[in-house]
């Protein structure tokens, strides 16, 4: 029983992953414009920090994620396992 990725779920991905490099590049323009940045600078920290404190929180989703598959997987395993083991014969 094999479950594939629906093509949402893919599409989903890719905008969250392919934005990232347009924000760090929006950010580096405001930088490197030549513009006063005094003004900007508590709203570019601000953003970014958001950016990141996002990226640790699915970071840690996915490390969370992949600790109860693998959980589950090696319990369905061990239940298969040991139910064979029952039906044996005893010789």
């Amino acid at each position: 029983m094999k479950r594939q990725s629906t093509p949402r779920r893919r599409w989903v991905v890719v905008v969250v992953v392919g934005d990232v490099p347009f924000l760090f590049a929006g950010a580096c323009e405001l930088v490197f414009r030549g513009d006063d940045l005094l003004p900007a600078l508590p709203q570019i920290a601000f953003g970014l920090l958001g950016l990141f404190t996002l990226q640790a929180g699915l970071i840690a989703a996915r490390g969370v994620t992949l600790k109860v598959a693998g959980e589950r997987i090696s319990a369905r395993l061990r239940r298969h396992v040991f139910g064979r083991m029952v039906d044996q014969e005893v010789s």
